[in-house]
């Protein structure tokens, strides 16, 4: 460039400052004696920070932790005491080290803290390393925990689980003032004794018994394999136990596990404590099936409730761990006056079960909120500890507690409540059955079939919509696609298909709802953490629209009548205040009665009652005693739904004076809705049905041959642990149902 080109020098006094593009000028930065000095002044704010805290830190009190540990249940005012759930009542200590293999020490020190001898009670390392991984925002975040910090944290109450970096700090001050107050032996023998190994099991030995089968599980003799797929499954016990059921084998989880094994041994062979040789030669150590211990839980109805809330926040990802020791407060939905007010209808001295005759009868009650799904009471049996059986969760047949779901397909098709269909005994097609035999004339409205739960109106109504539409209203209102027997069948108003009293219930809240239902009922209300973390709740419960309006207004309007009409199957809940509807069901085969239930609502409850005997191929017949020879939807089952909910609809949260829906009479014009042209039934002659809420079983009518085959579905055996699960009865033969 010619200097006649160059800029001018700028002005004296002028400053230059950098133009677009052009780098800042280097006297602007600081030096390096100055990033020096920063440095200095910065790690020293830091150290006389730590000192500070280390010195305000003190070692709590061990003992609190174990009370700590027990995760509590409550009622739902967040306030009555349901239980405990505690999976640390099976630990015993072990008070000696020396005791412990030292092949099982070596290998935990392999998997959990390979400078566990070393180190200062934290790993600098390690945390470095967790630190960086957190930063790049690894979705697997990580610990850097020694098991001295594992074992502050498990051990001592208020140190909390939160993954905050305020609490690693703490934690890690802790653990190396625990490392300077006890020996590197007696950190590793309080570890072994505190922390959750799984299976419900806390401490080494509880671990031993729950792994290994009975002989080879003393945690004295633990051998390498042993001691090896012990150390691993620390990390994440469910996630590598693989073995639950008899001849069952994740073969997932196997892989993972057979991984982690592999870990531990390197690591050991690493550190000099076992050869190559003997690594290679190990192989996954042969494990007992698992099994549910039943010790945490109450030796009374409570126990199912604890056991259901238990279940529930697994299946939403808590862990075994949380639940059982992770000293949580969990909130449920179950109300105690209607939990009281079921187990006292429950009571063969207070309530309405039967006082005589009554060995190996089973009942299940579920109760659900209309509008939440939230389970209110439930019923599961009278004792956990000698019945692990939820009766209210347990699949039973349901007779005809299914037909309102038939009359709802119906209406949908375009027929009405008025519509006709035949109502003599048996029907031509099928064969099939009414009660006693009776009949009720060639043109008997679905109104009339319902409150008098005439089977042949329904089987032929079935005929004539097609099975499938019947499935379908079934399905869209909560009843499992896979219940066992489910099917397509003619039959299927009659009850084909093994529910539960909670199924059921949800089923029939989408007639209490008008036509619309929560996805799945719930127990859990909120959870509240020992920490500072915010409480849990479940997600929002969707709902699932599953009739339209006007039908269920229609249905509704013909359950009432089941209760309210003369010669109604279901005059006993006319004792309930307000306004209320229902359906009986009975199954029964070769005249004996398998099962018996009342289903029923009011505008915001809706709760299901069931019987069965032994496991479930066992008569009801004679349950009760003489005046109750046969028995009938209408007669205990009934009696009990009307206890209990006489004394739920007057409970603050249920308490309405809400009526049903007006009837629609959808798809009525035209109609002929007059009476029947039967109304009453016309017994054979063989029999004369009682009038009263519980008749005596006549002699039987011999059961034509049907020209369609009965349903046919997969028997469900009892349980192989002969614990008496139910198993499935056979599919209702014609007419077995009521």
């Amino acid at each position: 460039m010619s200097s006649s080109t160059r800029p001018p020098a700028p002005a004296k006094g002028f400053i230059d400052y950098p133009r677009a593009g052009r780098g800042m000028p280097w006297k602007l930065l600081p030096s390096w004696r100055q990033v020096l000095l920063l440095g200095v002044l910065g790690a020293a704010m830091l150290v006389g920070a730590f000192f500070v805290a280390y010195a305000r830190t003190t070692v709590p009190s061990a003992d609190a932790a174990a009370v700590a540990q027990t995760s509590t249940v409550y009622y739902s005012d967040g306030k009555t005491l349901m239980g405990k759930i505690s999976g640390g009542t099976n630990r015993t200590m072990i008070p000696d080290i020396d005791t412990i293999p030292v092949v099982l020490r070596q290998a935990v020190m392999a998997a959990e803290d390979r400078d566990f001898q070393t180190n200062s009670g934290v790993s600098p390392k390690g945390i470095v390393r967790a630190f960086w991984t957190n930063i790049k925002g690894d979705s697997k975040s990580q610990g850097g925990s020694t098991i001295t910090q594992q074992f502050v944290r498990n051990y001592y109450a208020d140190v909390g689980q939160q993954k905050t970096y305020q609490r690693k700090i703490h934690e890690a001050i802790l653990a190396i003032k625990i490392n300077k107050q006890k020996s590197k032996d007696e950190i590793l023998r309080d570890y072994l004794n505190t922390i959750w190994w799984g299976r419900r099991s806390n401490g080494l030995q509880a671990a031993a018994q729950a792994w290994f089968p009975r002989g080879l599980n003393d945690y004295k003799s633990l051998n390498l394999s042993q001691s090896a797929f012990l150390a691993g499954v620390i990390q994440a016990p469910d996630t590598f136990d693989y073995r639950r059921h008899e001849g069952a084998v994740d073969a997932g989880k196997r892989a993972k596990a057979e991984k982690r094994f592999r870990y531990v041994l390197s690591g050991m062979v690493q550190k000099g404590w076992i050869t190559q040789q003997q690594a290679d030669a190990a192989k996954l150590p042969q494990l007992v099936v698992r099994d549910d211990l039943v010790t945490n839980y109450s030796d009374s109805p409570t126990g199912y409730l604890l056991k259901f809330v238990r279940d529930e926040l697994t299946n939403w990802g808590f862990t075994e761990q949380e639940v059982e020791g992770g000293g949580l407060r969990i909130i449920t939905t179950f109300d105690h006056d209607a939990q009281v007010a079921a187990e006292t209808a429950m009571d063969p001295d207070k309530g309405q079960f039967p006082k005589t005759d009554a060995e190996d009868v089973h009942a299940g009650l579920a109760s659900i909120d209309v509008k939440t799904g939230a389970v209110i009471a439930m019923y599961g049996g009278k004792n956990y500890l000698e019945r692990q059986i939820n009766d209210a969760t347990q699949p039973v047949l349901p007779g005809s507690t299914f037909k309102p779901f038939a009359l709802a397909a119906a209406i949908e098709d375009g027929h009405s409540i008025f519509s006709r269909y035949y109502g003599n005994s048996p029907l031509p097609a099928t064969g099939t059955r009414n009660e006693f035999g009776d009949d009720y004339g060639s043109r008997v409205s679905l109104l009339t079939g319902l409150e008098k739960s005439i089977n042949t109106v329904y089987v032929d109504a079935a005929m004539d919509i097609g099975p499938e539409k019947v499935v379908h209203a079934l399905t869209d209102a909560g009843v499992p696609a896979d219940a066992p027997g489910l099917a397509a069948v003619p039959s299927v108003p009659l009850g084909t298909a093994n529910v539960s009293p909670l199924n059921m219930a949800l089923a029939y809240s989408s007639f209490a709802g008008q036509g619309v239902r929560v996805k799945k009922p719930h127990s859990v209300a909120r959870v509240l953490y020992r920490d500072s973390r915010d409480p849990w709740k479940p997600p929002g419960n969707p709902t699932v629209k599953a009739f339209p309006k006007d039908v269920t207004a229609d249905v509704t309007y013909a359950l009432s009548q089941v209760v309210d009409a003369p010669g109604g199957t279901g005059t006993e809940a006319r004792a309930v205040p307000g306004a209320v509807a229902g359906k009986t069901g009975t199954h029964g085969q070769d005249d004996n009665t398998l099962s018996a239930w009342f289903v029923g609502f009011s505008p915001r409850i809706a709760t299901a009652v069931d019987f069965y005997k032994g496991n479930g191929r066992e008569d009801l017949d004679g349950v009760g005693g003489d005046t109750h020879a046969a028995f009938f939807g209408g007669g205990f089952p009934a009696q009990i739904w009307t206890a209990y909910m006489k004394a739920a609809v007057q409970l603050k949260p249920w308490k309405t004076s809400d009526d049903f829906p007006e009837r629609v009479c959808k798809n009525c014009n035209g109609q002929d809705t007059s009476n029947d042209s039967t109304p009453a039934p016309t017994s054979s002659p063989s029999s004369s049905p009682s009038t009263s809420a519980t008749p005596v079983r006549p002699t039987p009518t011999p059961t034509p041959t049907p020209s369609q085959p009965a349903t046919s579905e997969a028997p469900v055996e009892p349980a192989p642990d002969g614990s008496g699960a139910p198993a499935a009865p056979a599919a209702p033969q014609p007419g077995a149902s009521g």
